[in-house]
């Protein structure tokens, strides 16, 4: 009953999406799909296809080839990517798995832990950081990713958050380190060619690993 579940799901794929998943899989779907199938229920399963469709038409939007994925990449994105129920976190899922399509190497195993560990409003917020920083350094190319940062109350207020969800998505962020505090430098009055950084906690500023993950999955 199983196997022939496993069979009609890899039929229902189209032709591209079925190439697309034994690319990056490096073997039969089928055979993907048994090995899934050993971890997850059916509709999961499916739900994993439908992750495989979209992941295939990014793919073929970004004029990627699809490269094989290491198995303890791949599937963590199946895996958690098949849970997910807000169709916005399933596109980031998609991405990733595009992302991971087109460079392997890219994309850390750590990636798919981190998204999992993303409520809708936090990949909001990490978004709305690494955009406003992106539209700040291309008016000005002198400054740099380190020291763009964004104030907390402007960032609560684009976000329209209470207070309390505000602070539960910055404190989940922080200590997952794709957000820091803003670095600010204070001189020394004697001599102004000295100085040291300190952090500044009303302000925030994208991590060079919140930089990179959602440059692999974010909606920049």
């Amino acid at each position: 009953m199983e196997d022939e579940l496993i069979k009609k799901g890899a039929e229902v794929l189209s032709k591209p999406a079925q190439e697309f998943m034994e690319k990056v899989g490096g073997s039969p779907l089928t055979e993907l799909g048994e090995l899934f199938a050993d971890k997850i229920r059916v509709r999961r399963y499916r739900a994993a296809l439908r992750l495989s469709e979209k992941a295939q038409e990014i793919a073929q939007e970004r004029g990627v080839d699809p490269k094989e994925v290491p198995l303890r990449t791949l599937l963590p994105i199946l895996d958690h990517g098949a849970n997910e129920e807000d169709d916005e976190m399933a596109d980031r899922w998609a991405r990733l798995l595009a992302s991971a399509a087109s460079g392997p190497e890219d994309i850390p195993p750590a990636f798919a832990s981190i998204l999992a560990e993303l409520s809708p409003t936090d990949a909001r917020m990490l978004d709305t950081v690494y955009n406003a920083a992106a539209a700040t350094l291309k008016q000005d190319p002198t400054s740099s990713w380190e020291v763009v940062n964004m104030k907390r109350a402007e960032l609560a207020a684009m976000l329209n958050l209470s207070l309390e969800a505000f602070d539960i998505s910055t404190s989940n962020l922080l200590r997952l380190q794709l957000l820091l505090p803003a670095l600010m430098r204070l001189e020394f009055i004697e001599d102004n060619e000295q100085g040291f950084m300190v952090d500044g906690h009303d302000k925030l500023r994208i991590s060079v690993l919140g930089r990179r993950f959602v440059e692999a999955c974010g909606d920049a």
